[in-house]
């Protein structure tokens, strides 16, 4: 399993990207190139921080959704619960995981079993 984590607090992507072992992990922090790597990646999940500096992870989400809209059911928003109104009304409006911070193990642990139930179906089914 191919998992991106995409975090301004190295430390929250650290801790999460520990909790995710034995997968295989990407960390990288928001930048103008988190949009290229998350389009030029094949990755079965995108842990990105809902609230960072410079690009907003509604932003990116929506620009990566819209060179390949297959990587909307990949994202999964981290929040600590404190957002704009913006965010509040992207996540009301967008049906998407979030997961809070601090990290509850079972909730990690449904989304990562959900994805790899959805990835032995991609390869059972050819795609």
């Amino acid at each position: 399993m191919e998992i991106l984590i995409i975090d301004d607090e190295p430390l929250v992507a650290k801790t999460l990207g520990r909790l995710l072992r034995p997968h295989s992990v990407r960390i990288i922090e928001p930048s103008t190139k988190a949009l290229e790597t998350v389009c030029e990646g094949t990755y079965d999940l995108i842990f990105c921080d809902l609230m960072m500096p410079g690009v907003s992870g509604p932003q990116l989400y929506t620009s990566a959704c819209e060179k390949k809209p297959e990587l909307a059911d990949q994202f999964v928003f981290i929040t600590g619960g404190a957002f704009s109104g913006s965010c509040e009304e992207f996540l009301e409006q967008n049906t998407i995981r979030v997961l809070y911070k601090p990290f509850d193990r079972n909730a990690l642990q449904e989304i990562v079993e959900a994805a790899v139930q959805t990835a032995v179906a991609r390869d059972v089914a050819g795609e």
